[in-house]
């Protein structure tokens, strides 16, 4: 858990809400050694909320670094567009004066999706993007998007800009969402292997162990 939050650079209270958990309890159980390992319900949860990092349920049950996936991309330009995204959202919202439920509301969408978009639980999509981009049309698209120019622009400017953003921004979207489901498949594919291989693995030690007890009966 130490690590997870290390890297991660959250806390066990932030960790437990990420998680969808009532209580931060739980997560103080396995820190101190109350609880012996992470379930596979709290570890999917783990991968659900960190998508992106690489965790694999066997890292997370049995604490073996070596299991995660170093071969996907823990900090993609995707990824990173997305965090700027959220980032530039929340400079948005100071500027308002808005809360995220009055911001919510202006942009159509609930409350729960807007929080887990700024929570970093689930990436952007060109929805959310799209209906900021619509309810504040003084916003740049270029600067919601890439963090260039002011953030706010005026007149026929805006609608020119974003007109071209928003092409530039569906096919990221696209490119992300794709790369991300076919990593997720690699990744069940390389989990499945790894308990086949450790059944197998297991298999063989029983017939070890009775073989050598079989030896030690004809000896006897």
């Amino acid at each position: 858990m130490e690590f997870i939050l290390k890297k991660e650079g959250v806390t066990y209270y932030k960790l437990s809400k990420m998680m969808g958990l009532p209580r931060v309890q739980p997560l103080y159980n396995i820190r101190d050694g109350a609880v012996k390992s992470i379930t596979k319900n709290y570890a999917q949860k783990i991968i659900e909320a960190f998508p992106d990092s690489g965790y694999t349920l066997a890292f997370l049950m049995t604490g073996d670094e070596s299991l995660i996936n170093t071969t996907k991309m823990l900090v993609s330009e995707d990824s990173n567009v997305s965090m700027a995204v959220i980032d530039r959202v929340i400079i948005i919202l100071d500027d308002k004066k808005l809360s995220r439920t009055a911001f919510s509301k202006l942009i159509g969408m609930p409350q729960t999706t807007v929080n887990n978009y700024i929570l970093g639980i689930r990436s952007i999509s060109f929805e959310f993007v799209e209906k900021i981009l619509e309810a504040f049309p003084d916003i740049s698209a270029e600067w919601l998007m890439r963090g260039k120019g002011n953030m706010c622009i005026s007149g026929q400017e805006s609608y020119l800009v974003s007109d071209f953003d928003i092409e530039l921004i569906k096919q990221s979207l696209r490119f992300s969402q794709d790369t991300v489901e076919k990593q997720r498949i690699a990744i069940a594919e390389l989990e499945d292997e790894i308990l086949r291989l450790k059944a197998e693995n297991a298999a063989l030690k029983k017939g070890m162990t009775v073989s050598t007890d079989e030896s030690k009966d004809f000896a006897g």
